[in-house]
């Protein structure tokens, strides 16, 4: 990474404190596929906000944890974790990360778990990125539950408010109750983490996250086919990943309600 100035890769051998105030946390196991992603984040975070970035690989849960007592108390104001995710579960290939709900030794944590060891890290309205598919939809058996079916994740109701029972709102909820007020940002479904349009956000005050789609248009409504291809059109790409990683929310949004 020593081509990337914007980037200080942090070694897990390493055990003084670092101190910046932004960090990209990825999985081992697929370095050659966030390989665009890391380096996107890590620019456009210097860049646009001016932060120090660091870059953190991690083997498995354990390391999610272990990797904030690298950082100073309150000193994180963004947090991005890249890997591979699913309504309930952010791992690597081999099933070793995080997940919703009960920790299984070194190898997968909960999100209880991770709240307490980066809770104290965070700034107040921290946003936490989770560059992963499909963090932000609801598992399966609450979608039966709510619609009498498992519903697409490409369908009307990823553009509206959800995301009950999602890792992401998991995530906010377990932070807030460990002191941390930030916002968790994820996918509804499918796709490369540094495109993809469909994202909610969510706060723990809040029992749905908020789709970007019904922030823009300010509204309850789906769109329709025709508005859904113009989304993607338009959305897709630095809107998005600046959307994702909480880079001039309020320019995002304005330029976006120009055409929506």
């Amino acid at each position: 990474m020593s081509d990337r100035p914007w980037i200080r890769t942090v070694d897990p051998n390493e055990k003084q404190v670092v101190r910046p105030v932004a960090a990209v946390v990825y999985l081992r196991g697929a370095e050659e596929e966030f390989e665009r992603a890391m380096e996107l984040c890590g620019k456009e975070l210097r860049d646009v906000l001016e932060l120090e970035v660091s870059v953190i690989p991690v083997e498995h849960g354990a390391d999610l944890t272990a990797a904030a007592a690298w950082f100073a108390k309150g000193g994180v104001r963004r947090l991005v974790l890249l890997g591979h995710g699913s309504p309930t579960w952010f791992l690597r290939p081999e099933r070793a990360g995080l997940q919703r709900w009960l920790d299984r030794g070194e190898m997968v944590i909960s999100c209880r778990t991770f709240a307490k060891a980066w809770a104290p890290i965070l700034l107040p309205g921290a946003i936490i990125s989770l560059a992963a598919c499909m963090c932000s939809r609801s598992p399966h058996w609450y979608l039966n539950k709510t619609y009498g079916r498992v519903v697409s994740p490409w369908g009307d109701e990823s553009y509206l408010a959800g995301g009950e029972y999602s890792l992401a709102q998991s995530l906010v909820k377990r932070l807030y109750e460990e002191g941390a007020d930030v916002v968790v940002r994820g996918h509804t479904a499918a796709g490369h983490c540094t495109d993809l349009a469909m994202i909610r956000s969510h706060m723990a005050t809040q029992k749905k996250g908020r789709s970007l789609w019904a922030l823009v248009t300010q509204g309850a409504k789906p769109p329709t086919l025709a508005e859904k291809k113009k989304w993607h059109q338009i959305v897709r790409g630095m809107y998005a990943r600046h959307y994702l990683l909480g880079l001039r929310d309020e320019i995002v949004l304005q330029e976006l309600r120009s055409v929506f």
